[in-house]
């Protein structure tokens, strides 16, 4: 994953308005993830694992839009989180992150509409324009 420079943001229209949860047990990317979505004026919850991301879409369901969501992960791997969260909020999105292939994604998930995918390794500029596209 490469940053995008201070001066190179790509904010959307209306992005603070839109409320991204990210899920990832890794701090670095976490980091990485919620410190480019900010910068680009979005309202970001952070949750270091499948279990915190499901209190956070309990308690933030309403104004919760996309859960950005890493795929291996200890407890609760990126599938299993995803369908719990749209359990308790059922219209957020998904984008789910992977340094492996799109195929092991469910294509019944994939194909409900609320799931995108992005392979890492990625740039900011990447995250934030699959963002945009998920939320236009």
């Amino acid at each position: 994953m490469v940053d995008t420079p201070p001066g190179d943001a790509i904010v959307p229209e209306r992005a603070e308005s839109v409320t991204i949860l990210v899920v990832d047990d890794d701090e670095l990317v976490r980091e990485f993830v919620c410190a480019t979505l900010r910068r680009n004026g979005f309202h970001v919850l952070a949750a270091p694992d499948g279990p915190t991301a499901i209190e956070l879409a309990k308690r933030h369901g309403q104004e919760l839009d996309v859960a950005i969501v890493d795929m291996m992960m200890p407890e609760l791997d990126g599938e299993q989180t995803i369908r719990s969260i749209h359990k308790v909020a059922p219209s957020v999105r998904a984008l789910l992150m992977s340094g492996h292939s799109e195929n092991q994604i469910s294509s019944e998930l994939i194909d409900n509409g609320n799931v995108a995918y992005l392979q890492k390794p990625y740039t900011g500029s990447a995250l934030v324009e699959k963002v945009r596209g998920i939320i236009d």
